[in-house]
């Protein structure tokens, strides 16, 4: 396996426009520490491809309304009221984007915000 530093200094890892960024010592010079970090994972769907769905009888026909409906309403809406969730109680996150997002812009300009105003690592 590869130390940290060596994954760092190899910035063609990430996508577009991202950087790693270390954390420099996690739990200060405590060593009794626990750290819990939600993991949220951004996916993108293509609307030409039958997905992941809660009622597969309805994979058969484009456009396939009800299971791209609950699909997208996590990138539309639920990721507005988990990260309002997580503020409430002080918990950082860990966003994990599909790089088919990247060219998305209200969600990457969610992201950004969330990186911004409430400390989340993309």
């Amino acid at each position: 396996p590869r130390a940290d530093s060596e994954v760092s200094a190899v910035p063609s890892l990430y996508g577009k426009g991202m950087k790693r960024v270390e954390v420099e010592k996690w739990g200060g010079s405590r060593a009794d520490c626990v750290w819990v970090v939600p993991i949220i994972n951004v996916e993108h769907f293509d609307s030409r491809v039958f997905g992941p769905s809660v009622q597969p009888h309805l994979n058969k026909y484009h456009p396939e309304i009800a299971n791209r409906g609950w699909r997208d309403y996590g990138n539309k809406r639920g990721l507005d009221r988990i990260s309002k969730m997580f503020k409430s109680h002080g918990i950082r996150c860990t966003a994990v984007v599909s790089s088919d997002l990247v060219y998305d812009n209200e969600l990457m300009s969610k992201l950004r915000d969330l990186k911004t105003d409430e400390e989340w690592e993309i």
